[in-house]
């Protein structure tokens, strides 16, 4: 599992799968985590996966304050963004 650091929160992530192979992004839902979505992306090893715990969920820090939606979607594509 690797860190970056997005807004000043460090969020979690992992990749796998192929280099070469489409992207697929994998979300959890409300109170879960990477955990929880790394059994269904094992499925896909002819893809590049990525699988994020949001801020305040799994490994990722908890944030200052309260975010709304629209800031975990800008979040998302950040984090996205930085990883190409």
């Amino acid at each position: 599992m690797m860190k970056k650091n997005i807004r000043n929160i460090d969020i979690n992530y992992i990749q796998y799968g192929s280099e070469q192979g489409k992207d697929i992004v994998l979300l959890h839902g409300w109170g879960q985590n990477i955990e929880m979505m790394e059994p269904l992306g094992n499925n896909f090893q002819d893809y590049h996966i990525t699988i994020l715990d949001f801020p305040g969920f799994g490994e990722s820090s908890e944030p200052d304050t309260s975010l709304t939606i629209y800031d975990y979607v800008e979040i998302l594509e950040e984090l996205l963004e930085s990883l190409h």
